[in-house]
């Protein structure tokens, strides 16, 4: 769990959380917290599943506790089916769905979506499991000031 005394965070998301974990805050109060991924993806698609929906929901209301976000980045990945040209522009699609979620929300944060393409896969595009784990965007925020809700 993030401590109430975070002044600085830097948050690794991918769309669909299974794990969480968060390294102890540095001298500087930095804290680095890890939110793994599962498939959100359909193949060929740039539109969210049901559960990619409600993780991005999630995190927002997870951003909503810092008292200012400062970077958002987004980074889109496919799995290996396509040509290299079409994963790099699904990729980039993928990224820019997700930056409109943040637009409005967080106006004064420095917003950045990459298309990666199938570059960096963290599974085998081998068989459809691993092809659905490559499937993703990864998202890292950088924010201040952590406040956590009140349980009165």
């Amino acid at each position: 769990m993030l401590s109430k005394f975070i002044t600085i965070a830097l948050l690794v998301f991918s769309i669909g959380i299974y794990a969480n974990t968060t390294t102890p805050a540095d001298k500087q109060g930095l804290r680095i917290a890890m939110l793994a991924a599962e498939t959100q993806f359909d193949s060929n698609t740039m539109a969210l599943t049901p559960e990619g929906i409600q993780s991005l929901q999630d995190l927002i209301a997870e951003l909503d506790k810092f008292h200012e976000i400062l970077s958002i980045r987004i980074v889109g990945h496919t799995d290996d089916v396509g040509s290299i040209e079409f994963n790099k522009s699904l990729s980039m699609q993928r990224a820019n769905f997700i930056k409109q979620s943040f637009v409005k929300k967080f106006a004064n944060a420095h917003l950045i979506s990459i298309g990666a393409g199938e570059a960096q896969p963290i599974a085998n595009n081998d068989s459809e499991a691993g092809r659905e784990l490559n499937r993703r965007v990864e998202i890292q925020v950088i924010a201040r000031g952590y406040m956590p809700l009140s349980t009165d």
